[in-house]
């Protein structure tokens, strides 16, 4: 009888042995393949997370672009804008300049006519003189003349 209940000893081992090995295989299988899910979980949310972040990316580089392109609309409004203030005041300025260039030559002008009139006057007066001294000195000839004779 000993034989007998070594082995069944033996025998019962041998199961226990067996089935905690089948036991610690499924474990180690069902393990296994949480793993693999949670794996498997974790990279599908990993691409979900790359989807969106370049999504976000995409959007902000649009935002940046269409704030760039109205900055630069901007930009160049207030140019354009500075650009007519000064040709307005270039305009404006060169304008008073010609009247005053103008009036300086209006008054070059008269003194231009009022100089040709004084010397009108005085050639005038000169041919006057001339005249006044040729019979002056007929005169004065016609005198001594008489005297003498």
């Amino acid at each position: 009888m000993e034989i007998m209940t070594l082995a069944i000893a033996v025998f019962a081992v041998i199961i226990g042995l067996v089935i905690g090995y089948v036991s610690i295989s499924a474990k180690m299988k069902s393990s296994q393949e949480a793993a693999e899910l949670m794996l498997l979980n974790a990279e599908q949310e990993a691409t979900n997370l790359r989807g969106q972040a370049e999504r976000e990316a995409d959007l902000l580089l649009n935002e940046a672009k269409s704030e760039s392109k109205s900055l630069k609309k901007e930009a160049l409004l207030e140019a354009k804008e500075e650009a007519r203030k000064y040709r307005e005041e270039v305009d404006a300025e060169f304008k008073s300049e010609r009247q005053e260039l103008k009036q300086i030559e209006s008054r070059l002008t008269e003194r231009a006519t009022s100089l040709d009139r004084k010397d009108d006057n005085l050639t005038n007066k000169e041919k006057h003189l001339n005249k006044k001294n040729k019979v002056f000195l007929i005169e004065q000839k016609t005198l001594m003349h008489v005297k003498s004779n």
